[in-house]
């Protein structure tokens, strides 16, 4: 089903998670507020968003069709979750080589898929899609945005949740 579809009972989990999906339910700090309310008082939410390490060039952003508002920075992304009451535990962010893989590993498997399935009529949009991707990452997103693992614990009766 539709992520945005699911409305679970207000703290049903334990732990609650969105991976690369915030826009689901609309942006980081409305995914945050969304999966609190879905954890109960004591639980955790964990949150992995791309954030800006640095202000985009506007031909990024015209080139990759993403919108400046569309993430905040790293200390924003932690931020809203202290705006939602969460607790930070912890945050960790993608190192250079992580972002590299991750990127690379869908240009090989592209590539592999290409060569694998030259009947595939949808093969020459793939491959145009991803040298799109790979021109864009190369160019601007590899120093301009990063990735990383927010880790928040709900609150018990406001008071602050302890490590």
């Amino acid at each position: 089903m539709d992520g945005a579809d699911y409305h679970p009972a207000a703290g049903t989990f334990d732990l609650a998670s969105c991976l690369g999906a915030s826009w689901t339910y609309g942006g980081h700090r409305p995914t945050l507020r969304f999966l609190a309310q879905a954890t109960r008082p004591g639980g955790c939410v964990v949150v992995g968003d791309p954030f800006w390490r640095k202000e985009p060039v506007a031909e990024y952003l015209a080139w990759s069709g993403i919108r400046r508002d569309e993430y905040g920075s790293h200390a924003q992304n932690v931020e809203a979750g202290e705006a939602e009451e969460l607790v930070p535990w912890l945050a960790l962010v993608s190192s250079d080589d992580e972002w590299d893989h991750y990127e690379t590993l869908q240009w090989r498997a592209a590539a592999r898929y290409a060569n694998s399935h030259p009947e595939d009529p949808d093969v020459t949009e793939l491959l145009t899609r991803v040298e799109k991707n790979r021109r864009e990452y190369l160019n601007w997103g590899r120093d301009t945005l990063g990735w990383a693992l927010y880790l928040f614990a709900k609150r018990q009766d406001h008071a602050p949740a302890a490590p």
